[in-house]
């Protein structure tokens, strides 16, 4: 019974140190949960330690569709982004990554600088 604690114990350890374990790695397809028909965002994000990057592409509701550049930090679970859209337009990004296993869904605001809000929730593709 011991020895079966023992290796329970130190598989978990190790388990702790390999592919297996959750990753903060927010890195890959992001695509924002939209009830409007036409809207959408998508998301490649790329991290480097806390520092985020990355490009997507976008649609609004019967209206423009373009790319945009993404920048912020994510300090594990929150995540702040700023969203640049090729017309000039930069929106903030501040929300939460909840993980099942790998970071799989970011549930947060999206603001711009006038003060309006709009809950957005970005599930990992």
């Amino acid at each position: 019974m011991r020895q079966a604690i023992g290796l329970l114990s130190l598989s978990a350890l190790l388990s702790c140190s390999n592919g297996l374990a959750p990753s903060n790695d927010l890195g890959g397809t992001w695509a924002g949960n939209f009830s409007l028909p036409g809207s959408r965002i998508d998301l490649n994000l790329e991290q480097a330690d806390r520092n985020i990057t990355g490009t997507g592409s976008f649609a609004f509701e019967a209206g423009r569709a373009g790319t945009l550049t993404v920048t912020g930090s994510y300090d594990r679970p929150r995540i702040a982004l700023v969203l640049h859209y090729d017309f000039g337009l930069n929106l903030t990004y501040s929300g939460t990554v909840f993980f099942l296993g790998f970071p799989r869904q970011m549930r947060g605001i999206l603001a711009d600088s006038l003060g309006h809000e709009y809950p957005l929730t970005f599930t990992r593709r």
